[in-house]
């Protein structure tokens, strides 16, 4: 059994790949989502806003079992568990009151906050469809977060808050995820890298334009893929068309349909 007073360090791939492969449906909140955004920090625990459908919650219970998870223990946070609480907690109740918490697990800490942050109705709406480690997923707005930061900031945000503000900064002059090529080594998970022309970030507007970003390195090229089959880009890149815009990112994010260099 895992100790509920330890804090093992977050393998984020790894624990990316499991929730995908899971079938978890859930949108990344938390410090991680500013990291991506360009705030110099290193995540400690990865936080997963889930759909509250009865389904899906029985599908994060399980995967919580297989990360062997216990509450951590949280002392100073009025809310918390006794210890012996945490040790004997098990998942087999799925629902949101009852998962939610921050987790010691195998890969990390995995906290979720099922309202705390924003609600998964809340969050998904305006999330972005980013690779990470190789894995898409979907990231909150980073304008979420940093509203949602507690008013009496804790130690952690106190030293962040240089970070904090300069991701606001950030988002003011450009909204492309300058921190996205931290995430992208897949290393952990053994899965290959794409290649430059491969499509890392979408975002879906049902009454809007469908915008595609690919990062290459550090640098960020954006394409807007209109709603007709005709195509608007950069002098870099192009997008392969397809029936619908919906369909044309997810094949966009599969790999079936590839960013390439314009001509």
């Amino acid at each position: 059994m895992l100790d509920p007073e330890s804090r093992p360090r977050l393998r984020i791939a790894p624990l990316l790949r499991l929730l995908h492969d899971r079938g978890i449906d859930w949108v990344l909140s938390g410090s991680t989502v500013l990291a991506i955004h360009g705030a110099q920090l290193e995540p400690n625990d990865l936080d997963v806003v889930p759909d509250l459908d009865a389904l899906n919650l029985r599908r994060l219970a399980g995967v919580l079992a297989e990360l062997g998870a216990v509450p951590a223990y949280l002392p100073a946070w009025s809310k918390t568990m006794t210890l012996r609480q945490c040790r004997e907690w098990v998942p087999e109740l799925p629902t949101a009151e009852h998962l939610d918490h921050l987790f010691v697990t195998r890969l990390g800490m995995l906290d979720i906050p099922p309202e705390l942050t924003g609600s998964f109705a809340q969050l998904r709406p305006g999330a972005t469809l980013l690779e990470l480690a190789g894995i898409p997923v979907w990231v909150c707005d980073p304008e979420e977060v940093l509203r949602r930061l507690p008013e009496r900031p804790q130690p952690k945000d106190v030293e962040r808050a240089a970070q904090y503000g300069a991701v606001r900064d950030a988002l003011r002059r450009d909204r492309a995820p300058s921190g996205l090529a931290r995430f992208a080594a897949a290393a952990e998970c053994g899965r290959p890298q794409r290649t430059r022309g491969s499509a890392l970030a979408v975002r879906v507007d049902a009454e809007q334009p469908v915008v595609v970003a690919s990062a290459a390195g550090r640098e960020f090229k954006a394409v807007t893929i209109v709603r007709s089959s005709k195509r608007k880009c950069d002098s870099r890149i192009a997008a392969k068309p397809s029936s619908s815009p919906s369909t044309r990112v997810l094949s966009a994010v599969s790999g079936s349909a590839v960013m390439s260099p314009s001509t």
